[in-house]
């Protein structure tokens, strides 16, 4: 999926309440660099085994230069990377 069509998605089927948004535009200022677009990551190592168990099989290698790749074929300068 192209990263504009998916921002589309979001826009149009997610509304956050304005109070939270405001936290999360804060953050984003403070921990964001401007000009950089980045690559959101969610590591989920705890409650996904069973449903994306697949996923665990993949080297820290095979991970890297999956986010490489992506990277470069989408023109993305950063990566935001989130785990639990």
């Amino acid at each position: 999926m192209r990263v504009d069509k998916g921002r589309e998605i979001v826009e149009t089927s997610v509304r956050l309440k304005p109070s939270f948004q405001a936290l999360i535009q804060d953050a984003a200022t403070r921990v964001l660099r401007v000009g950089v677009t980045y690559l959101a990551i969610h590591v989920r190592l705890g409650d996904k085994r069973k449903e994306a168990g697949a996923n665990f099989k993949l080297s820290v290698e095979d991970i890297i230069a999956k986010i490489v790749s992506t990277c470069s074929e989408w023109r993305l300068t950063g990566v935001f990377l989130c785990s639990d």
